[in-house]
């Protein structure tokens, strides 16, 4: 099943949402527990994140998960 065209991911938001983050990799390392190096990775598309720290950074960055209405 491939991605629906216009589908922004999950990786997506957040990826984007850190690049346009207000304070510095070390400290939401520091506030959410991921460490820094793994944020580093994440950002450059080098890997992905365990689904319990996605679940961090998005709480960390106020993301949300809301279901979609099928047309």
């Amino acid at each position: 099943m491939g991605r629906k065209p216009g589908i922004v991911t999950i990786s997506d938001a957040l990826r984007d949402r850190l690049r346009g983050r207000r304070v510095s990799l070390s400290r939401i390392a520091m506030e959410t527990g991921i460490a820094k190096s793994s944020l580093i990775r994440f950002l450059r598309s080098e890997t992905s994140l365990r689904l319990d720290k996605a679940d961090l950074l998005a709480d960390y960055l106020r993301l949300e998960v809301v279901n979609r209405k099928e047309p």
